[in-house]
């Protein structure tokens, strides 16, 4: 599945992606999973999240995401992956008090415990607070430790990916400030 995953998606199956992911979660053990016997579980399962707020299935969603919740333990990297989907999947549905709920109990998770883990909810909790109008505080996750005039300069250097762009315009056109050049 995680071989598959790109070619599958980028070429428009993200529902046959899903058909076929949804059947092998419910038929692996997922105690097995968690203990690392498949090691990709972990991307299986959040792309899958992922997909499921994208074509709106959201109780499919909410259930995989408690069933995960079930399995790992409170105070752990895969926790703070939990917090990023569930967040980023109630940020898709406009449920933006949720979505920072939970975008926050990752982001302090990992601050306070020191976790060393690829895995973090500080982008989908700053979508959040900028859909929800707490633009300033995600336009500063946003530009991390730059001006929106270093940013600029930047721009063709490859050195920030183009999301990074799109977010902080979207930051600059919510709070109406228009950059004219």
């Amino acid at each position: 599945m995680a071989e598959v995953n790109p070619a599958l998606r980028s070429a428009g199956y993200a529902e046959e992606f899903v058909r076929v992911g949804m059947r092998l979660l419910a038929e692996i053990d997922w105690t097995k999973a968690i203990v690392g016997e498949y090691q990709q579980f972990d991307l299986i399962w959040a792309i899958l999240v992922e997909e499921l707020s994208h074509l709106g299935r959201w109780s499919v969603a909410d259930r995989l995401i408690d069933r995960y919740q079930t399995s790992i333990g409170a105070r752990s990297a895969r926790y703070v992956n939990l917090c990023g989907l569930a967040s980023y999947s109630y940020w898709m549905r406009g449920d933006y008090e949720n979505a920072k709920a939970w975008g926050k109990k990752g982001v302090e998770l990992k601050r306070e415990s020191g976790l060393d883990t690829k895995y973090d909810s500080a982008h989908n909790l700053a979508l959040a607070r900028r859909d929800s109008g707490e633009v300033d505080s995600a336009l500063q996750y946003f530009l991390k430790d730059q001006t929106v005039d270093e940013l600029l300069a930047t721009s063709g250097k490859d050195e920030r990916a183009s999301h990074v762009f799109g977010n902080v315009g979207r930051c600059l056109w919510l709070k109406s400030d228009r950059i004219v050049r």
